[in-house]
């Protein structure tokens, strides 16, 4: 039983998080709330709990017969997955289909959801790690490939300016510390007994816990981090 909580768990995250990607990816209201409702039809849910979750509920990846039905069935119930596009001819060659735009849009918000429900929220660098595993028609790849680079783009532009900021607080800190250490005569520092009795107490201390003072200057630095990702 515990096996199956932990995965009605992740699916309902997993479901959360693919929602909101959806609309932010323009996906329809009732695509995005449908999506992957047939992850709790008995021919699914208990090949995929017993694929991740052992009877005490820790996490673990077992393939089986019955996991390959169940993620074949769910493939193919499912059309924001790449997989359903693949045509399989009797001749044993394959041909990728282009994917309408809905769902590739929801395949897209998918990969979102699923990256941030299983703690890798980084979609596109999880997109160049697959790549080359997953097939797609040359029109679908290439606006596949251009959303990825758009949302790469975001967000490492993102990283340099928080990096900037980052530095600056350390630095503007350093400077500060610096002011009100001693010099010795072979460069080093000393900090003033008083403040490492202090420093040592927030360190210990939790945010929720410091005095309001402190609170207003951690909250100083958190808004000039919120000034660049607005």
């Amino acid at each position: 039983m515990r096996a199956h909580l932990y995965y009605l768990k992740y699916v309902l995250r997993h479901k959360w998080f693919v929602f909101w990607a959806c609309l932010k990816m323009g996906v329809p209201f009732w695509i995005a709330l449908f999506h992957d409702w047939d992850k709790f039809l008995s021919d699914e849910w208990f090949a995929y709990v017993h694929t991740f979750y052992a009877p005490d509920g820790s996490k673990q990846y077992k393939e089986s017969a019955e996991f390959s039905i169940a993620w074949l069935l769910h493939q193919n119930r499912n059309k924001h997955h790449w997989q359903y596009w693949i045509l399989t001819w009797d001749r044993g060659t394959f041909e990728c289909q282009e994917m309408p735009d809905v769902y590739r849009r929801e395949m897209i918000a998918d990969w979102i959801g699923a990256g941030k429900a299983l703690g890798f929220p980084n979609t596109w660098k999880w997109y160049e790690k697959n790549r080359t595993n997953i097939q797609l028609h040359p029109t679908t790849r290439i606006w596949v490939d251009n959303i990825i680079a758009e949302m790469k783009d975001k967000y490492l532009t993102q990283r340099e300016k928080i990096s900037d900021v980052q530095h600056e607080i350390w630095a503007s800190w350093m400077r500060w510390v610096f002011q009100i250490c001693p010099t010795n005569d072979d460069g080093t520092v000393t900090i003033p007994a008083d403040k490492v009795e202090r420093w040592q107490r927030q360190i210990k201390t939790p945010y929720e816990s410091l005095t309001e003072k402190e609170k207003n200057s951690d909250r100083e630095q958190a808004d000039k981090v919120l000034a660049v990702i607005k």
